[in-house]
């Protein structure tokens, strides 16, 4: 996935998403939510990253392209 923007596709769908489309990002214990709108976001399960330095390097991107406010890291 570049870094930039992300694609998401499910079936015949197929959605493209920029940084800026995201508006708060929350994590739990087995997943992060992308918040694309009040009701709609994109789950990335944690058992996608294949080790714990992966999960830190995806924090730190998010850190770098989404406000500081509106992300929630456990």
């Amino acid at each position: 996935m570049c870094l930039e923007q992300g694609n998401q596709q499910a079936g015949r769908s197929n959605n493209f998403f920029d940084w800026s489309d995201i508006h708060f990002e929350r994590e739990y214990e087995m997943m992060f939510l992308l918040y694309i709108s009040k009701h709609k976001a994109i789950i990335l399960p944690k058992r996608f990253f294949e080790l714990n330095d992966d999960i830190d390097l995806f924090k730190i991107i998010v850190s770098k392209h989404v406000e500081t406010n509106k992300i929630k890291f456990i």
